[in-house]
């Protein structure tokens, strides 16, 4: 709502508050999707679960079948979490596709 307000008064956004804005968004996903840290390693994003996040089984297998050979699982204090390789993926798209996987349902 904010982004738009600003839109209708300013014009377009300069690439600074644009990113704002798409940080923002990914912030509120995560906090909704139960993610308790997204971090970007080189061509690398690790995504930590909390521990009271519920994940729908049928996402666990859609990942592993759309990143096979390229998702690890692992295990922290803070909760399990996943490494996926992008490649040259761009970070951000990817991060905010998984974070809304993450809050609908599996597509069976």
């Amino acid at each position: 709502e904010l982004e738009r307000e600003l839109r209708d008064l300013a014009g377009p956004l300069p690439e600074p508050a644009r990113n704002l804005f798409e940080l923002l968004k990914v912030r509120h996903l995560a906090q909704r999707a139960g993610v308790a840290s997204v971090v970007q390693r080189g061509r690398h994003i690790e995504v930590v679960l909390r521990r009271d996040a519920a994940v729908d089984p049928g996402a666990v297998k859609a990942w592993l079948k759309d990143y096979e050979g390229k998702v690890l699982f692992f295990k922290e204090e803070s909760g399990d979490g996943l490494r996926v390789d992008l490649g040259s993926e761009p970070a951000l798209g990817w991060v905010v596709e998984f974070l809304e996987s993450l809050t609908e349902p599996a597509q069976k």
